[in-house]
């Protein structure tokens, strides 16, 4: 996580003011106690990086 933080800061010269860690998929039990995940967010989640 340390070196992600450092390849960040030394490209972007600041870094982003909010900056979000994804674990995994969401998973919840709420409908009849069943585990469903992915049932929050998005379906699919493109990463585009240019540079």
């Amino acid at each position: 996580m340390e070196d992600g933080w450092d390849l960040a800061r030394a490209e972007l010269g600041q870094l982003p003011r909010a900056v979000n860690f994804i674990s995994g998929p969401s998973r919840t039990a709420d409908i009849e106690q069943t585990i469903v995940l992915g049932a929050h967010g998005p379906y699919r989640v493109h990463i585009v990086i240019a540079g």
